[in-house]
């Protein structure tokens, strides 16, 4: 599950993971599940444009976002290529 938050020109991507049999479809949220703790993943900063946000990485070690390289080699990237790439991070690999 896919857990967005937003405040100002932030938006805030977290994931819970589930077991390979759970099938999740597309739903409305506004709070983790009781008892879940989310991963947090990225957050990306609203440049203007649906297609290009700025991308910034979730360190669990200081616990704050920092603005970092996406996997496409840039600094912004599509909310997929973002999401795309701190899951990879987290998981190890995101299949679709």
């Amino acid at each position: 599950m896919i857990l967005i938050r937003f405040h100002g020109r932030y938006a805030y991507l977290a994931a819970l993971e589930r077991g390979t049999k759970d099938v999740c479809p597309i739903q409305m949220v506004r709070y983790a599940p009781l008892g879940a703790s989310p991963v947090e993943l990225c957050r990306l900063g609203y440049l203007g444009s649906e297609d290009e946000w700025e991308y910034s990485f979730f360190k669990y070690s200081d616990e704050r976002y920092e603005q970092s390289v996406c996997a496409s080699g840039h600094f912004t990237a599509t909310p997929e290529h973002c999401f795309d790439t701190s899951a990879g991070v987290y998981f190890g690999g995101l299949r679709r």
